[in-house]
């Protein structure tokens, strides 16, 4: 039978949006104990700045704790400007770092899958941002994350 979007997928947002030039952005923590796939969609706007630059981070609790970087080896997508249909990315080597370019003046969106085997849980990492680098220039973005494949249904009476 199939299910509802909010059965099985639950969704978070990452922080407010806002032009990050000056400031870059610092993505709020998300627990992937009940997630076992993480979507991060980064959606941008078309403003000047011609590149992003994303950090993935994991830690080891909701606030405070240790902080460390989250080498991912799964590709990413993007979907830029007047493309229908999204572009693949693989990676060469895992990497904490995701960065787009030639995106000036453009409106459009990054998906990044994390693993809930991605991160460190050998030594108790459980949570996971996404931070962006100052673009140095005017660049508006909204970061949300969608927890899929969750442990427990339905998934939208779990907090993540």
């Amino acid at each position: 039978m199939n299910k509802y979007f909010g059965e099985k997928n639950n969704v978070k947002l990452a922080g407010n949006i806002a032009d990050i030039n000056g400031a870059g952005f610092t993505g709020e923590r998300i627990s992937m104990a009940n997630v076992i796939r993480l979507a991060i969609l980064v959606e941008f706007g078309n403003q000047a700045a011609s590149g992003l630059t994303m950090s993935l981070k994991q830690h080891d609790a909701a606030t405070g704790g240790t902080t460390k970087a989250l080498e991912i080896s799964n590709y990413n997508l993007t979907k830029v400007g007047t493309e229908t249909v999204f572009t693949k990315h693989e990676l060469s080597t895992p990497s904490d770092t995701v960065a787009v370019t030639s995106i000036d003046n453009k409106l459009g969106v990054v998906e990044i899958e994390v693993l809930a085997e991605d991160l460190d849980r050998n030594n108790g990492f459980s949570h996971v941002s996404v931070d962006i680098a100052d673009p140095s220039a005017s660049k508006i973005v909204a970061v949300s994350y969608v927890g899929h494949e969750n442990r427990y249904m339905p998934a939208y009476e779990k907090e993540i």
